[in-house]
C-alpha cells in the first residue's frame, strides 16, 4: 500500500507557491494511484482523513459495506467501554488530556496525554451522551 500527503505546488504570478489545503495520495490492493482532497490546512487532520479514506477503499476491495449508521453505532459501543476512563478525561481544560493511571501504564507511571482539539469536542459530546443517560 502506498499512502502519503502532500501540498501541491503551482505557478502564480512567475513564482511558485504551494496549495493551502493538503492532497492525499494512495494505492490499495492492486489499484490505481487515487488522488483525494483532503480540504484542511491542518496536517494531522489531513493524516487521519487519508486514514479514513485509505480503510473505506480496503472494506471497497473486500466486498464489506460499513454504512455511516454503523459506524456510528461501532463508535457509541466504544465509547461506552471508555465509561470508566471518563474521571481520567479532561476535555474541559484549556487543553485537553487523558491521565493514564499508573497502574494501567505499562512502566507503571503516571502519563498525561494531550488530546487533539476535534477529538476533544467530539469527546465532549459523547461524555455528555453517556453521563445524561440514567
Amino acid at each position: 500500500m502506498i499512502a502519503y500527503i502532500y501540498r501541491r505546488k503551482r505557478k502564480v504570478e512567475g513564482r511558485l507557491e504551494l496549495q493551502r489545503t493538503y492532497r492525499g495520495r494512495f494505492r490499495v490492493q492492486g489499484d490505481d494511484l487515487r488522488d483525494v482532497s483532503l480540504d484542511t490546512p491542518d496536517k494531522q487532520v489531513a493524516q487521519s482523513r487519508l486514514r479514513e479514506r485509505i480503510q473505506e477503499r480496503e472494506w471497497e476491495v473486500a466486498g464489506l459495506t460499513a454504512p455511516a449508521s454503523e459506524r456510528q453505532a461501532v463508535a457509541k459501543a466504544t465509547l461506552v467501554h471508555l465509561t470508566d476512563f471518563l474521571a481520567d478525561l479532561k476535555v474541559d481544560a484549556m487543553r485537553p488530556f487523558l491521565t493514564a493511571r499508573a497502574s494501567t501504564t505499562k512502566n507503571r507511571k503516571e502519563a498525561v496525554i494531550p488530546l487533539h482539539p476535534s477529538l476533544a469536542q467530539e469527546l465532549r459530546g459523547a461524555k455528555g451522551e453517556l453521563t445524561e443517560d440514567p
